[in-house]
């Protein structure tokens, strides 16, 4: 791919990397958050990658070849959608369902995450707050903080002394 056909996607990912969209709405259900990122990750970069990509497609498709507008047209939309999917949203929704797919084939948590911290605040060993959990014990934190706590101690570099 020559260099003139990057120009279009970085030049757009530049002009929408300052329009970062906030989050200020109270998340009420559990992965709002997540899909509304995803929604805007959607809303932003399926318009820009189109429009670019049509844009490309025309520009180089008159300059050279239909092929070659074709081609470089579609090169263009699918970076420009990429990157401006990724900056929007898309990189949050990304790693956070890498995270719970990765854990859950480790079976460290379950697949249907949210059914079982529902079912875990059903018996009141969690609380809803907005769209996330606290656990509502005391005792529940002092165990975690020192599982922490040791986990942290024990793998803290050995000191001058151990040499």
């Amino acid at each position: 791919m020559s260099t003139h056909v990057m120009v279009l996607p970085i030049t757009f990912y530049v002009v929408v990397g300052g329009v970062s969209p906030q989050l200020r709405e109270a998340r009420i259900s559990p992965n709002e958050g997540m899909r509304r990122s995803l929604m805007n990750a959607v809303t932003v970069g399926l318009p820009g990658g189109t429009a670019i990509g049509i844009l490309a497609g025309v520009a180089f498709g008159a300059r050279m070849t239909l092929l070659f507008g074709l081609i470089d047209g579609l090169t263009c939309g699918i970076s420009v959608f990429v990157l401006t999917a990724l900056h929007t949203g898309g990189r949050a929704w990304l790693h956070h369902y890498t995270l719970r797919v990765m854990l859950a084939l480790q079976r460290r948590i379950p697949l249907r995450w949210v059914r079982f911290l529902q079912y875990a605040s059903d018996r009141i060993l969690l609380r809803r707050v907005g769209g996330g959990y606290m656990f509502v014990h005391g005792l529940f934190l002092d165990h975690f903080a020192a599982l922490h706590a040791r986990a942290v101690q024990g793998s803290a570099p050995a000191g001058p002394s151990a040499r």
